[in-house]
């Protein structure tokens, strides 16, 4: 209203998210052809990096009125991480609200966690003491084989509920990535070092414990609808004492007959200066523009794209962070305190949004890999990682 501007979107349905498919296809054919029957685009992350390695898409840091992402209604750390050589492609905030729901978060059960004397996570949280080793001992609490077949599953009792992308969020959150950024800003292969050898091998200890965790992926054999409202049933029957998720979970699962509490991932060690918050590159969007279009067209986006940025921050967000997801589904003040920790570092490793040389499926393959196989598979894909990574610099270079 503010700019006599009508807003319509255009919807696109596509299973393909990985760089691909009729989404991908638009935006190419737009540019290609220079006929644009739309403005801005909000796509899968993964379909974003590829766009933008593509050059299909205008970078956000010479808009004039976009003031370089620098108001407060853009997230600046995932900026940060989706930086390259200086160059923004696609940006995410207060405009992309739903990427509140995709971020990693873990839910628990505050009645088991009382009847098993866990101490409370709220204070372990601000106590800076949430960390792989807490949660490695946290999950040795609850296994019961109820039905005695043997395995444990969705039927049975367990300390945690999720699914295999637990690996990815809690790579991230213990600040693994597979590409960072040197001193000049220039993006660098960065998945394998001793740290995050450490860190893998204690991810694995606590995700080859299939004594004590249930995965969605592993109960295709049970599912009538999907695999995912399994482990989101168990969580909400009360058979498992924790779910690994994302927020949105908090929505499926509100109306469970018992108090539960939201936490952030933990963090490596106590060493690690803060909790950092993995945005899902296959649910989570960010805003683009597509490229190729004449100045004037460009400073209207970028005007329209500001003001929706802040008026998502004045008027969105609230509601839907404040209102729907604190007041209403959060059920405490200590969990409104723990979305703000969640908030704060949300963002996405640039080589996951790339899925360079496939290192995101090799990172799931590890949880049913031998310990002290995390060398020798990034070791296979190493050449294959630095060529794309090469790519991806000069594509950004021009």
């Amino acid at each position: 209203e503010a700019l006599g501007m009508d807003i319509v979107e255009m919807s696109i349905i596509d299973t393909d998210r990985m760089g691909g498919g009729s989404t991908f296809a638009k935006v190419q054919g737009a540019v290609n052809s220079s006929i644009y029957d739309f403005d801005m685009c909000s796509t899968s992350l993964f379909n974003l990096a590829a766009l933008g390695k593509s050059l299909y898409l205008e970078d956000l840091m010479g808009l004039e009125y976009l003031h370089e992402l620098e108001e407060p209604w853009w997230h600046k750390y995932f900026t940060n991480e989706v930086k390259i050589m200086g160059s923004v492609y696609f940006a995410s905030g207060d405009i992309s609200y739903y990427n509140t729901n995709a971020t990693a978060a873990i839910l628990f059960n505050k009645e088991l966690f009382s009847q098993y004397d866990i101490e409370d996570p709220y204070q372990v949280v601000r106590d800076k003491k949430w960390t792989l080793d807490k949660l490695a001992t946290w999950q040795k609490t609850v296994s019961i084989d109820e039905d005695n077949n043997g395995t444990i599953n969705h039927l049975d009792k367990a300390t945690i509920s999720s699914s295999y992308d637990m690996i990815w969020a809690q790579f991230f959150s213990c600040g693994g990535r597979i590409v960072s950024k040197d001193e000049n800003n220039n993006p660098i292969l960065s998945i394998y070092s001793e740290r995050n050898d450490s860190v893998i091998e204690k991810i694995q200890d606590i995700m080859h414990n299939d004594n004590y965790i249930v995965y969605a992926d592993e109960l295709g054999a049970y599912a009538t609808t999907s695999v995912g409202a399994l482990v989101y049933d168990m969580f909400m029957s009360g058979r498992s004492m924790m779910h690994i998720g994302s927020v949105a979970t908090i929505d499926k699962i509100k109306d469970t007959p018992y108090d539960f509490g939201i936490l952030p991932y933990p963090m490596f060690d106590e060493t690690q200066e803060d909790y950092y918050s993995f945005l899902n590159p296959w649910v989570g969007n960010a805003i683009s523009i597509p490229w190729g279009m004449d100045d004037e067209t460009l400073e209207m986006i970028s005007i329209v794209m500001e003001s929706m940025g802040a008026e998502g921050k004045n008027e969105l967000t609230p509601q839907f962070y404040e209102v729907a997801l604190k007041r209403q589904n959060a059920r405490d003040d200590e969990s409104q305190e723990m979305l703000d920790i969640i908030s704060a570092t949300v963002g996405c490793d640039f080589g996951q949004l790339s899925n360079l040389a496939g290192y995101p499926s090799m990172l799931h393959q590890l949880i049913n890999s031998e310990k002290g196989s995390f060398f020798s598979k990034y070791e296979a894909l190493k050449n294959k990682a630095e060529g794309e990574l090469k790519a991806i610099i000069d594509a950004y270079s021009k």
